[in-house]
């Protein structure tokens, strides 16, 4: 049974014309995205890869390896035997073909990145992400085809991980700094409050804070906005994860500093239970 849908998947191929320089593409129209299906000759055969697009971003939704497998066969039937959208023939490194491909990985990159960075320094560390968004990896991704621009994209990927170590051991030396510090002044606080992003690090460095100058940080926190002091509360929550938050608590509780936010900061950092 393999080798009949085999044969009629290279029959398929042959009746189409196809030169191992091109590639094949259909592409279905939506309201809210489009879909691309790409049949793209390798070395070793070939491979199906289908993307969508929002607002000409596009992503990797699947990758099929063509061989002897009746799901692959399945998908190339499925695909090609749909009379209604029209197949285009275009090179390997056709301006379309690069666009969708290598945008398509730039995101894939970006996303996994972005991931990464949200375990190690925080969801909401605006320098790295900031500069994610505004680096590339060339200035036009159409220009350039996609067996070059992968090579581009992991040098561009490995400089942005030293980027996101770089920030990571930051945080790691801060966190050691305030580890090693008797007390830490109301000048200190202030400017880690405003850097705090949401990871591990940074829970470590708060909470030796309000241990060690918990009227440091009181003074500090009532400088804050409303909008941040939220936020702040909302980040104190999962720090109160970590080992030292009943410690921390306990600083905040006797200090002798008056402010309203002072019983907020506390409730925030007393620990969940699920």
């Amino acid at each position: 049974m393999k080798h009949c849908g085999l044969t009629l998947l290279f029959l398929l191929i042959s009746l189409f014309g196809w030169s191992q320089s091109q590639v094949q593409l259909k592409v279905q129209s939506g309201k809210l995205m489009n879909h691309y299906y790409m049949l793209i000759p390798e070395d070793d055969g070939s491979v199906i890869e289908v993307y969508s697009d929002f607002k000409t971003v596009y992503f990797l939704d699947s990758r099929h390896v063509i061989d002897e497998s009746e799901e692959s066969v399945i998908q190339m039937k499925k695909l090609w035997y749909d009379n209604e959208i029209e197949i285009q023939k275009l090179d390997t490194c056709d301006s379309i073909i690069n666009n969708i491909r290598n945008v398509g990985l730039h995101n894939r990159t970006s996303n996994f990145l972005l991931a990464v960075a949200r375990h190690h320094i925080g969801y909401d560390q605006k320098d790295f992400t900031h500069g994610l968004a505004e680096s590339r990896v060339v200035d036009d991704p159409s220009k350039i085809c996609f067996s070059k621009f992968s090579k581009l994209n992991t040098k561009w990927f490995s400089n942005q991980l030293d980027r996101l170590d770089s920030i990571r051991h930051e945080k790691q030396l801060r966190q050691e700094h305030f580890e090693a510090q008797s007390e830490i002044s109301i000048k200190e606080a202030n400017a880690f409050i405003r850097d705090f992003s949401h990871c591990t690090w940074d829970f470590k460095s708060l909470l030796l804070i309000i241990t060690k100058s918990p009227d440091s940080f009181l003074c500090a926190v009532n400088g804050l906005d409303e909008n941040d002091f939220l936020y702040l509360k909302f980040k104190m929550k999962d720090a109160s994860k970590e080992q030292n938050a009943l410690e921390a608590r306990k600083a905040l509780a006797d200090s002798e500093t008056k402010t309203p936010r002072k019983k907020q900061l506390i409730r925030s950092l007393k620990k969940w239970r699920g």
